[in-house]
């Protein structure tokens, strides 16, 4: 066998010849025994020539060269082997590794065979003596070979596919490796350019931690220094596989007994120790990664704490970090808020100030036993950390304001400190009311204060108020300063100055009538409220007040007794009279006369008026139109404007803007809308829509005329007697034929249980029509079962059908026969997101054709359908005889339209007609008070450029109803602007707002005030998941709100408000008020006291909570979520502002109404032949790029209605933005948006949401929960008021 320096020769004289030499170099390298040199001749040679000439080949030779390399590995003792393979590996025309996936993982697990370490002489006796195994020949080779492999294997993008097979390798270098294993996992992990994925390895992260803390327990093992081999080999695992792996539960026990065993070491070191370093990787890889997560960072945080103490500033700093990560989790510091305070008193980190607030929440006891202390170090604290505590002061001045008022003269100092004056200002406003004689002596001070920083001015006032209380000599004092005040101070400011001078006239009112003067001029002031405060500062001053109402009922007593003897009086004058009218009576029979003679003129007329009514009738008769006869009397009620008339009429049919601008030319308008509609509908259909549409709007006055029509025909022509023959099944089944055998024997099953079930395979017979049998199947039925999987969800039929059961209000159960998400994707999502499933499907194996699901959800299911249908004893097996449904089973998935609550007309009052006019503003914003501040500067600056705008603290006062002021400034506001920040997300009553807003479809603004995710978590994320929003994060931003950002607030405010109008409303209260007027009256007779003002529950507050928790008991909030519905037309109390509670009904049984097809806006009337309606799809949110093109759909063309994808439109040109915005239809469930108003606004798109196409999908009443109904129950007839309107 030639030696290497032979085959190195016989390579120089032809490198050509690959396949002559390449098997004597393999045979030459397996059999070289020198492994201390780096480099030879055969080396160099196949370096450069060999692989010059494979690389001109284009890959002619890539099995020797995979040949080669794979002999290269196996001599892993050899370091100019791995040199060779690392030219290979660096090389791209060597070897094309994604087409040798199975070798390179073989290549792969070679380094996983132990492989003893050799020094060269130099390592062992020359100047190399004593390095690391790192730092040797062999082990730099190693690691420069790995680092190449994975280098070659991520530039043919086949890491990602190996990295599974890496991970493997790891777990068993892991398992007490020797030198050379360490540096090759050490390699594996610290590739920082081509980094080791560690998606789906989460399995295998356990077997690797626990490999990793036996062997560093073993006591073989020395990580006193951070940079020894051994300490980088564990360091760089746990960082590589923290950062880069998933579902941390998993594998969070084993992680933990690592960070408790280093954290019982020693951690100080040059910086830090090994097991330092390991404490910080784990702190910064799971602890602060994981913060959110309390059940698995819980038992990690003693460990954090422990580490305050440590005298390394880096290892302090890093505990700091991790703890300021979870400063909201109060109850997680809590126990350990002694540590926390003692950090902060050495000023070991001013990232803990952050904790002092949330732990005082949590524990105040532990906070306030070092209040003092804290007080003391304040006097040396830098800012940062001062400005922590005045935060936590705030919260203290509210509960224990005794304790500040040792330290009142320090905080006086810092009032004059633009960085703490706020702050402090607030505090000292709240320990005034309870200790006003304390600032006597320092109203001055702070007037001065306020001159300075206006926007304290509020707190100012507030404290002058208090001291005015204190006696008439200090009310003179404070009442005088704050009368030069309103001369002065900026308008948004003067109703803050006046309810402080109110409470002073509490106490002292005599000293504020001597000021009467100086107040009353404001009763012309232009700023919002300032009119009304100055009209309550006058009554109070003029003592008009409940005392004097009482006063009044008296007075009004005695006029009544004096009106009495005057009427006793009168009676004797009727006498008198009596004689006078029988002398006018012979006048008054010669004015009857002179009628008779009018009479008979008039009977002529009449008779040439009746000729011309017949003829007209004629004429009319003749005119060629397909409406009925009764259509003039519609017309005559329509044609006249109202908010309600004909053009509401056109929208609920699902008529476009284009058709009403053409109608409104015509001199009868209705009789055009309605020959049309019947022109391309059925007649029946078409006049089953017309009265359901004319219902909902609420005009009964038409509706009654087309019910009186209906009955009539009834009597001319009699209805069919129903073929009742064969009972046909009441319960039907959609699925998709992929999973036919599991419907079978679903459907088997609920037939043993007494349940006759419509299946296609069942009914469908040789020659039917399929839509037609549907159809029928789907009429006759009382709840429909939609067996949900991947694929029914995306079937066009499947979609058909589940429309076609929403629009005859069929209540549907859908279930779950394999795992999807939920609400499916597609146009399914909005119906299902409404419901809640059945689960079917288990992870267990099961034979198909067989039953598989458990016996419990089967219960559920037959529940849930008896609700609806009663079942057939004579269809029972005895395997279900015994099953009794429960009463208190709720339905969970019921869906039938809403009955219109009754209302007794002898219980209604009616409201005092004298309202004052009131300017209501456009502009509703809605924030959570921490930003306060800059909310007043965002309100000035609107209202500075001609926006009325709705404000809280503006709009209301003392006495004033919080719930109704919000619903009123909500509903009247035509956009609302939401002031988003992370409390902003967690407030109960900012969730009402946005939840009201939603739900009456007013478009919302959203400005982002604090960095966060978006949308926001928790209920408000639907709302806001479709919405952009405005970033006003910038401290810029909300200083003056005067940049580009402010600038694109103003220009999407001009799409829906306007500078220049204002609504007045002066009119009386409608009929749908007075219910709310009556229901106040009652509950204010019955109180006997004035309850709490926290349990006040207004007419508005009740709307604004869970209509799923007025009649059921709490849920979990996440099935709330599912179980909310959209606000439905079919009560007109609900739209006006008062609250109608929801009554439960039995099941309706009547066939013949289930079988009436709310109209929807079809200009095809083909689509009706199948009576399948198919459902609009939103686009697929991945094609971002097209959604950006998209605009809000436009119901003109009919054509778009026809399939489940929405066409894409373009943007109409500018000018005529406005009109088309007008015309345009929307969902039209809240009739109240119409009021006042032609056509119906669409929101804009901007306001809506993304840039994408908005697909108007029809509008469904839900029904709510109802009381279970005895199969033997009579049956009663319902009508269905619920019009769909695409």
């Amino acid at each position: 066998m030639p030696s290497t320096k032979e085959v190195a020769e016989l390579i120089k004289k032809d490198p050509t010849a690959v396949d002559a030499y390449m098997p004597l170099v393999l045979e030459a390298i397996r059999d070289d025994q020198n492994h201390a040199n780096w480099c030879d001749d055969l080396k160099l040679a196949i370096s450069r020539q060999v692989f010059e000439e494979v690389k001109s080949q284009s890959n002619k030779h890539e099995q020797h060269m995979l040949e080669l390399c794979e002999m290269c590995l196996e001599k892993r003792s050899a370091t100019k082997w791995y040199y060779l393979a690392v030219d290979m590996f660096e090389e791209k025309r060597i070897i094309n590794w994604k087409q040798h996936v199975a070798l390179a993982e073989k290549l792969i697990k070679t380094f996983e065979v132990p492989v003893a370490l050799v020094r060269s002489k130099d390592e062992v006796s020359g100047l190399s003596k004593g390095c690391p195994p790192s730092d040797t020949g062999i082990g730099v080779a190693l690691m420069r070979c790995i680092h190449a492999m994975m280098a070659g294997l991520d530039r043919d993008k086949i890491l990602k596919k190996v990295s599974k097979c890496m991970v493997e390798v790891l777990v068993k270098l892991s398992k007490m490796p020797n030198e050379l294993q360490i540096i090759a996992g050490h390699a594996f992990c610290s590739s920082s350019r081509q980094p080791l994925s560690w998606d789906g390895t989460e399995n295998m992260l356990p077997e690797l931690y626990t490999n990793l803390y036996e062997w560093m327990t073993s006591g073989n093992v020395d990580l006193k220094s951070k940079r020894n081999d051994k300490t980088q080999f564990i360091d760089s695992i746990i960082s590589s596989s923290l950062k880069g792996a998933r579902s941390p539960s998993k594998y969070a026990k084993e992680i933990y007994k690592i960070h408790q065993y280093v954290l019982t070491q020693e951690l100080d070191g040059d910086p830090y120790s090994g097991y330092g370093l390991l404490a910080i990787t784990i702190n910064s890889g799971f602890v602060e990664k994981n913060y959110g997560n309390q059940r698995l960072i819980r038992d990690f945080v003693p460990g954090v704490v422990k580490m305050l103490k440590c005298d390394n500033k880096q290892l302090m700093m890093n505990a700091s970090s991790c703890i300021t990560c979870f400063q909201q989790q109060g109850d997680l510091l809590a126990p350990y808020a002694d540590d926390v305070m003692e950090a902060f008193l050495d000023e070991k980190s001013d990232l803990l100030g952050h904790c002092l607030k949330p732990l005082y929440g949590a524990s105040p006891e532990k906070i306030l036993s070092r209040f003092d202390q804290l007080a003391e170090a304040m006097e040396d604290m830098n800012p940062t950390n001062k400005t922590y505590i005045y935060m936590m002061w705030d919260d203290v001045a509210k509960d224990n304001a005794k304790l500040l008022v040792p330290h009142l003269d320090l905080m006086m100092d810092d009032v004059t400190n633009a960085r703490f004056c706020h702050q402090v200002v607030i505090i000292l406003g709240t320990m005034s009311v309870k200790f006003p004689g304390k600032f006597v002596d320092k109203i001055d001070k702070l007037v001065k204060v306020a001159k300075q920083t206006p926007y304290t001015i509020h707190a100012v006032s507030k404290i002058v108020a208090s001291v005015g209380q204190i006696n008439e000599k200090q009310a003179e004092r404070c009442m005088k300063i704050l009368v030069d005040k309103l001369k002065t101070i900026e308008d948004m400011w003067l109703s803050v100055i006046m309810m402080d001078m109110k409470r002073i006239g509490l106490k002292h009112v005599e000293v504020l009538k001597k000021y009467r003067a100086d107040i009353e001029p404001f009763m012309k002031s232009q700023a919002m409220r300032v009119p009304d405060m100055v009209q309550s500062l006058i009554d109070f001053m003029d003592g008009r007040s409940l005392e004097a109402l009482a006063d009044d009922v008296e007075d009004v007593k005695e006029d009544v007794q004096n009106l009495d003897d005057r009427v006793t009086e009168t009676e004797e004058n009727v006498d008198r009279l009596d004689k006078t009218v029988t002398e006018q009576g012979q006048e008054i029979d010669n004015v009857k006369n002179e009628v008779t003679e009018q009479g008979q003129r008039l009977g002529d007329l009449e008779e040439v008026v009746d000729d011309t009514i017949v003829r007209v009738d004629e004429i009319d008769r003749k005119t060629i139109t397909n409406a009925p006869k009764w259509s003039r009397d519609i017309a005559n009620l329509l044609n006249p404007e109202h908010e309600h008339d004909w053009r509401f009429l056109a929208i609920r049919l699902g008529f476009t803007g284009e058709d009403v601008r053409n109608w409104a030319l015509s001199p009868d308008p209705t009789m055009a809308i309605l020959a049309e509609w019947y022109t391309i509908h059925k007649s029946s259909e078409a006049t089953f829509a017309i009265l359901t549409a004319l219902q909902d709007m609420g005009r009964d006055d038409a509706a009654t005329i087309v019910e009186e029509a209906l009955q009539a025909a009834d009597k001319v022509v009699p209805k069919a007697v129903p073929d009742i023959s064969e009972k046909p099944p009441r319960v039907f089944i959609s699925y998709q034929w992929d999973h036919q055998p599991e419907v079978k024997v679903i459907k088997e099953h609920l037939e043993k249980a007494g349940f006759n079930c419509w299946l296609d395979i069942g009914q469908m017979g040789g020659g039917d029509s399929l839509f037609a049998k549907i159809n029928e199947g789907m009429r006759a039925a009382k709840v429909v079962l939609c067996m949900c999987t991947e694929k029914y969800s995306k079937s066009e039929n499947c979609n058909k059908e589940v429309n076609l059961a929403n629009l005859l209000n069929k209540p549907i159960i859908p279930v779950l026969i394999e795992k999807i998400d939920w609400p499916p994707s597609g146009s399914m999502s909005m119906l299902f997101a409404q419901l809640l499933y059945i689960q079917f499907f288990t992870d267990k194996e099961y034979v198909r054709g067989e039953k598989f699901w458990e016996d419990a959800k089967f219960a559920e299911l037959l529940g849930q359908i008896s609700y609806h249908v009663a079942p057939d004893e004579e269809m029972i097996t005895d395997e279900y005889r015994n099953w009794v449904p429960q009463i208190d089973d709720l339905p969970k998935v019921v869906k039938t339209a809403n009955e219109k609550k009754s209302t007794d007309d002898n219980t209604k009052s009616e409201k005092v007609t004298d309202q004052a006019q009131e300017i209501i503003p456009q502009v509703f914003i809605s924030y959570q008070w921490d930003k306060q501040t800059e909310i007043k500067t965002l309100y000035s600056r609107l209202t500075s450029l001609g926006f009325s705008c709705w404000l809280d603290i503006m709009q209301m006062g003392g006495g004033d109803p919080l719930y109704s002021k919000i619903d009123k400034g909500i509903r009247n506001a035509k956009v609302v602007v939401s002031i988003v920040t992370p409390k902003y997300a967690l407030s109960a009553n900012c969730r009402r707002e946005v939840s009201l807003t939603d739900a009456l479809r007013k478009p919302i603004i959203p400005l982002l005030m604090q960095r966060m995710t978006w949308p926001p978590e928790g209920p408000m994320s639907m709302p806001f998941a479709q919405l952009l929003y405005i970033d006003c994060t910038g401290e810029s931003t909300q200083k003056e709100f005067r940049d580009a950002k402010f600038d694109e607030l103003v220009q999407k405010l001009k799409e829906h408000a306007t500078v220049e109008d204002t609504v007045v409303q002066s009119a009386p209260p409608s009929d749908t008020e007075k219910p709310e007027i009556e229901e106040a009256k009652q509950v204010e007779e019955k109180s006997q006291s004035p309850p709490a003002a926290e349990n006040i529950i207004t007419p508005e507050s009740e709307e604004k909570e869970d209509p799923a928790k007025q009649n059921q008991p709490p849920k979990e909030e996440a099935k709330e979520d599912q179980k909310l519905e959209p606000i439905s037309t079919e009560d007109p109390a609900k739209l006006s502002g008062s609250t109608v509670p929801q009554q439960n009904q039995p099941p309706n049984e009547d066939a013949d109404e289930d079988q009436k097809l709310e109209p929807i806006s079809t200009e095809d009337p083909a689509k009706f032949a199948g009576s399948t309606v198919p459902q609009q799809t939103q686009p697929p949110k991945e094609d971002a790029e097209e959604d950006k093109k998209l605009q809000p759909m436009s119901t003109e063309d009919p054509a778009k209605f026809s399939g489940s994808t929405v066409p894409q439109q373009t943007q109409p040109p500018k000018e005529d933005v406005e009109e088309v915005q007008k015309l345009e239809p929307v969902s039209t469930e809240d009739p109240a948006k119409f009021a006042g108003s032609t056509v119906p606004e669409v929101r804009p798109q901007s306001v809506m949401g993304p840039k994408h196409a908005e697909v108007i999908q029809p509008e469904r009443s839900v029904s709510a929960p109802k009381e279970r109904a005895r199969p033997d129950s009579p049956k009663k007839k319902k009508k269905s008021s619920v019009c769909a309107i695409i």
